[in-house]
């Protein structure tokens, strides 16, 4: 993992470069990037296995933990260059972390050839297929997981409901 604060003045590499902050990115896209952040890591692993299996269920919450398994392996092994992104804290997101939330963003979308694009940038052409049809499946577990009612029945704070549904409709149209 990258952590930009950690040393200021040395430039990131090449897929760490910071191209947006997380507060810029849709639920859809933050929630991928996080579930993918905490994936990298062992120490934070345990946490997107909980939130997972305690947001959809364990039938539901397996799919997406194995779903997203499968996903960080074509990103090891099957990656143009080494996949980086940064540490769960930093609010900076890096090149690569910004194609994988358009990948699955546009996925959600069903905007294959967009998001074959933003693939095309992270992994190798036999592996485009793959990723993409992962994305579906992650996108559509992710948009059970933010979906207005599942939030607001977990926030007593409902004065959102209103912006938490425009985000969702944006998610999946």
């Amino acid at each position: 993992m990258f952590n930009c604060h950690e040393n200021p003045i040395m430039p990131p590499p090449r897929g760490a470069v910071a191209v947006s902050f997380i507060n810029e990115l849709t639920i859809c896209e933050k929630s991928a990037v996080s579930f993918l952040r905490y994936w990298g890591s062992t120490k934070t692993q345990p946490a997107a296995i909980g939130e997972l299996i305690w947001q959809l269920g364990k039938e539901e919450g397996q799919s997406g933990i194995q779903c997203l398994d499968q996903i960080s392996i074509i990103l090891k092994e099957k990656s143009r260059r080494p996949f980086l992104y940064h540490d769960v804290i930093c609010d900076c997101v890096g090149a690569h972390e910004m194609c994988f939330a358009k990948l699955i963003s546009l996925s959600a979308k069903n905007q294959k050839t967009d998001a074959m694009i933003f693939a095309n940038h992270l992994v190798k052409p036999q592996a485009l297929e793959g990723i993409y049809n992962l994305a579906q499946k992650f996108s559509h577990i992710l948009n059970l997981m933010i979906r207005p009612d599942n939030l607001i029945e977990r926030n007593s704070n409902t004065a959102n409901k209103e912006n938490l549904d425009r985000q969702t409709i944006d998610f999946v149209e």
